[in-house]
């Protein structure tokens, strides 16, 4: 299932309404940012995916799997990584500015 979001914009004619890409499509160059960083945190704490998971109270796979995008992770999980990492979350979510860099 992918969820959409819209781009709102007033104009003279009343509110105009644009769909955007998919939130949820692990293929964007945001996702694959996402998981790059994601990687790169549990690198810089110098823990391994079994170290991750135990921590986690979760298979290596659990790990694995959201590290490589074969799932999704959500809010919950990342503030769980990000606590372990030693990381704020905004890490994980660079600010639109930097994006545009």
């Amino acid at each position: 299932m992918l969820l959409w979001h819209f781009d709102y914009a007033e104009t003279s004619s009343g509110i105009h309404v644009q769909p955007c890409a998919p939130l949820t499509d692990l293929r964007s160059p945001e996702y694959r940012r996402f998981l790059a960083l994601l990687r790169k945190a549990r690198q810089e704490a110098k823990l391994a995916q079994h170290e991750v998971a135990a921590a986690l109270k979760q298979p290596q796979s659990f790990v694995s799997r959201s590290e490589s995008g074969e799932r999704r992770v959500d809010v919950l999980e990342l503030a769980a990584f990000a606590r372990l990492y030693g990381k704020p979350l905004e890490y994980f979510v660079p600010a639109a500015e930097e994006k545009q860099r």
